[in-house]
Formats: structure tokens, sequence, C-alpha cells
């Protein structure tokens, strides 16, 4: 049979061509099956492993969040500790407050001043009468007005309220101690022939008063202890009594505004056992009772003196 092509002969070159390579570039199932199972092996090594390190940094992520779990409630109860334990702190210090408040280290001993102006008293001068007033008022403590300024810096730190009640709740209390001021009036009488020498003998106990020290008679007394340094003379009054003459004089002398002692600056009261030492107003007052225990009535006491 005749064939007769009636393609170009360009076409027919290239279909002959194709032809010739066409099964070359064939490939066979088993290859391509070769080639998809080592796609799937490398895919199952590169998955599992990624795997493995994400299961593995999620051990450590949950391992360290553990920790921090840990040391963050660790962290909370040392900082609950510590609240409290500076709250007992503040509230010691109070106490302490409440302590030295009621008995200041400045103090007036009366029995310890009368005596001193027994050994200061000149030849024949005399107490006749003496008068003691004290006024009172309310002041907070220094160590509380120290923790009040820490609460208040502490608060503004933290961008919180320090007024209203529901601020103040938290604010440490307020301790407050009996500001005391003592008012001493003093009446005497100088005895003499002269005028000049009574003036002169009012003028000496004035100044052994102030001085601390009877030179006459060489004793020293720390009478102005406790007072404030000066003294307010009330002028002297020429009087005639039995037929002798006599100036009569008055002093006035305030003591210092008492205060407790300010913990800030000084150490606290120390306990050993159960006995609690450490107070000096305290141990000034069973000297003063040991010291004038028995002791009979000095020069100047056989004058009319009365104390109200």
């Amino acid at each position: 049979m005749i064939r007769i092509n009636l393609l170009p002969e360009k076409e027919v070159k290239q279909r002959r061509a194709a032809e010739r390579i066409g099964p070359a570039r064939q490939v066979s199932p088993l290859t391509m099956l070769i080639i998809a199972a080592v796609v799937v092996l490398l895919g199952s090594f590169y998955y599992f492993g990624v795997q493995r390190r994400v299961a593995s940094r999620k051990v450590a992520e949950d391992s360290l969040n553990e920790q921090v779990n840990r040391l963050t409630k660790e962290i909370a109860k040392r900082k609950e500790g510590a609240m409290k334990l500076q709250e007992a702190e503040r509230i010691t210090k109070s106490m302490l407050d409440i302590v030295y408040a009621l008995d200041p280290e400045n103090r007036l001993l009366w029995s310890e001043k009368l005596n001193q102006l027994s050994d200061l008293l000149p030849q024949n001068v005399y107490i006749s009468r003496l008068i003691v007033t004290e006024a009172v008022s309310k002041k907070e403590t220094a160590s509380s007005k120290r923790q009040h300024d820490q609460w208040v810096a502490e608060q503004k730190a933290q961008g919180k309220k320090t007024t209203g009640k529901a601020a103040q709740a938290g604010a440490p209390p307020t301790v407050y101690y009996p500001e005391i001021v003592q008012t001493l009036q003093l009446t005497g009488i100088a005895y003499s022939e002269s005028d000049s020498e009574r003036i002169r003998l009012i003028n000496e106990f004035y100044n052994n008063l102030l001085r601390g020290s009877n030179e006459a008679a060489k004793i020293s007394a720390d009478f102005m202890k406790g007072f404030a340094k000066q003294i307010d003379f009330g002028g002297a009054i020429p009087r005639v009594v039995g037929g002798r003459g006599i100036a009569e004089f008055s002093f006035t002398l305030r003591s210092k505004p008492t205060a407790p002692k300010d913990l800030g600056t000084s150490e606290p009261l120390r306990i050993s056992g159960k006995k609690v030492t450490g107070s000096k107003a305290v141990q000034d007052v069973k000297k003063a009772k040991t010291a004038t225990k028995g002791e009979k009535p000095k020069r100047g006491a056989d004058a009319e003196e009365t104390l109200e």
C-alpha cells in the first residue's frame, strides 16, 4: 500500500525526533515508587525531628514555668512574712513609745528638789510657801511621726492615696504622749536688821539656785536640772513681823517640757528573761526614794512652810 505524507517535511522531522527520544525520557513506575518512598521517609524524619525538638522545648518551658511559679509563691510568702515582721516592729515601737511617754527621762523628782532647796538656802533665809502647777498638752511622739512620714512616702511612691478613710485604714496608728510643763512658785522671807543685808541674802539665794552650789556651806546641788535656765524674780516686799524687819520675796521657775525617749536615736529597752530594765527615770525614782528614806529635815525646815 502506498502511503502519501501530506505533512510538511519540517513537521515530519520533528515527530520522528520525538519518537526516538520519548521512550528514553519516560520514568518507570518502580522508580516513581522509590522516589515517593524516599520523599516520605525524609519527610517523616523531618517531621518527627521537629516534633521532638518542639516537645523538648515545651518540657523545658513547663519546667521553667514551674520554677517561676514556685519562686513567685516563695517570694510572696517571704514578702508577707517581711510585712508581718515590719508590722510587729511598728507595734513594738508604738508600745515602747507609750512606756517612755508614761515615764519620761526628764521628769522632775520633787523629793530630790526639796532636799536641794534646803541645801541651797543661805543663813536667815526661809521658805514660807511652795506652789506647783502643771499644764498638760497632747503631743505626737517623734517615732510616731517618722513612721507616718515613711508610710506617706511609700504610698506616694506606689501612686496610692494618703487621705480618706479607706487610705487611712492602713496607716500606722498615731501615738501621743502627755507633754507636761510644771511651774514652781517659791515664796520666802529673808531676815536681817538692815534692808541691804536682806537684799543681799535674797540675791545670794537666787545665785545659789542658778549656780547649783552653796559656797558658804560648801554644798553642791544641781537644782536647775530639769528646769529652764531662768528664774523670774517677783520682787522683795519689806514687812515687819513680831517687831522684826523681814523681806518677803518670790521666785518662779518652769520645768522643761517632758518628752519620751526618741526610739529613732536611742537603744530600745533591753529584756533579760522576764525582767525589763533600761528606764532611767524609774531607776532615778528608786534612787531618790532610797536616798530620802529616813533623812531628817535640814536647815530651813524650822520655818513655817506649806506645800500646796
